[in-house]
């Protein structure tokens, strides 16, 4: 009968740690399907269950309280392993609460500049110019999710010299619209950067269109490039086997 009302002592702890675990996640917004089918929610409040056990155990084997309190003894160390159940889902809701918060007001900053920092050869620098120029056009940086961009080279002839006009073509999502996907163009020629157009939807702007129908046409081109080297192959193969 003891084991059983000790158990039975166990298990209410651990539903009372499930209602805290459910009440402080909805406090912070968390989604009610997400917390009950995350393992977490199940296992946290057994283990700070087991951990309130083991100091119940602690205390009354080394008879810091007397014996006949033993079901005292087990009630206040269940309820300090939820007391710290409840101190770990706090601490973990507000970092949670942080990380969206920073990700809502600087994630795209931080994702596009990684592009920046990663994608862009260090002899390519004409690409961060034209990108820190478009950066510039928008009030708040954050606001447009860089998803693609792409080069264009031209000779120039300025003065009796030759050089070379970069058109970068940027392709993103704008904050706002996270569904449809727009264009900028910037020419960058001897270092200094123009903005040709601005925030062009993607499925109306003729230029954009026609640059990727081209790319598409040489990645296709590619492919059947590909396709006839293997092709070639394999009868080459095959002649020889004959």
């Amino acid at each position: 009968m003891r084991n059983y009302d000790g158990f039975k002592q166990f298990l209410n702890f651990y539903f009372s740690g499930l209602i805290v675990i459910l009440i402080v996640s909805l406090l912070f917004s968390s989604n009610f399907i997400y917390v009950i089918t995350h393992p977490g929610f199940w296992i946290l409040p057994a283990i700070f269950c087991f951990l309130g056990f083991l100091i119940g155990i602690l205390i009354y084997e080394l008879n810091l309280r007397p014996a006949e309190k033993k079901k005292k003894i087990f009630f206040i160390s269940y309820s300090l392993g939820i007391l710290a159940l409840l101190i770990v889902i706090v601490f973990q809701g507000f970092n949670t609460v942080k990380r969206i918060k920073h990700k809502e007001n600087f994630g795209n900053v931080e994702s596009n500049h990684e592009v920046m920092k990663h994608w862009v050869y260090d002899n390519e620098e004409y690409i961060r110019i034209a990108f820190y120029r478009l950066e510039k056009e928008f009030k708040n940086p954050n606001d447009f999710d860089l998803d693609a961009f792409s080069v264009r080279k031209k000779d120039t002839i300025v003065n009796g010299h030759i050089d070379t006009t970069y058109n970068i073509y940027f392709v993103y999502f704008l904050k706002a619209d996270t569904t449809n996907k727009y264009f900028s163009k910037v020419s960058v020629f001897t270092g200094k950067p123009e903005l040709k157009i601005f925030n062009n939807d993607t499925k109306k702007n003729e230029e954009y269109m026609t640059i990727k129908a081209g790319k598409e046409e040489q990645e296709n081109e590619a492919v059947r490039e590909i396709n006839k080297i293997v092709k070639q192959l394999k009868d080459s193969l095959k002649n020889k086997n004959q």
